[in-house]
């Protein structure tokens, strides 16, 4: 993000913290669990399309966090959406 800002990585941190109150990378785990709702509701896509597609590489990982984000696992979510 610092390079297509144009800035070195230490001064995007900065900024970006003082904008947000929070670091980059915290923001980008906050946006996965909102970006696998919308993944989850379209039937076609397989749990395993649904992880890759969130920038998680194992299903278990991507679980557990979309647990911890939402109190339901992504199978739970999906079968309420239906």
């Amino acid at each position: 993000m610092a390079q297509v800002a144009g800035v070195s990585s230490r001064h995007f941190m900065r900024a970006f913290r003082e904008s947000t109150g929070q670091i980059p990378l915290r923001v980008v785990y906050s946006l996965r669990p909102e970006r696998a709702k919308e993944l989850l509701l379209d039937s076609r896509r397989t749990a395993a399309e649904v992880t890759l597609d969130c920038g998680f590489s194992h299903a278990q990982h991507f679980s557990t966090a979309f647990k911890k984000a939402t109190g339901v696992t992504p199978s739970d979510f999906r079968a309420a959406t239906r």
